[in-house]
């Protein structure tokens, strides 16, 4: 059903701007999360703790398969000491045109 309705979103506004994520640039901070982690001699739980998520979403984030959120972006800032700035997160993500889909709405 949520198809169904972004569908109909974009059928309605082709000209709006939607965020798309930058998987090239998100795997490449997470590699150096990761590598980070490695130099430290910490584990991924240790490192999830530590910032208070969950060690299944570090994986995500040091895979490049999901954003940190902006709370967890300044902490890890913070823990890496200054290696990984927070800034760097907002550049995985991309303003581009929605398309109109050629699918019909079920």
């Amino acid at each position: 059903m949520r198809c169904a309705i972004a569908i109909a979103i974009r059928m309605a506004h082709p000209n709006k701007l939607v965020p798309r994520l930058n998987y090239e640039h998100l795997r490449a901070l997470g590699a150096r999360l990761s590598a980070w982690r490695d130099a430290a001699d910490r584990t991924q739980t240790d490192v999830a703790a530590a910032l208070g998520a969950r060690q299944p979403m570090l994986s995500e984030w040091e895979r490049g398969t999901r954003c940190p959120p902006t709370h967890i972006q300044s902490a890890i800032e913070t823990m890496t000491g200054g290696i990984i700035p927070a800034a760097e997160w907002a550049a995985c993500v991309e303003m581009v045109p929605a398309k109109a889909s050629r699918r019909k709405a079920a």
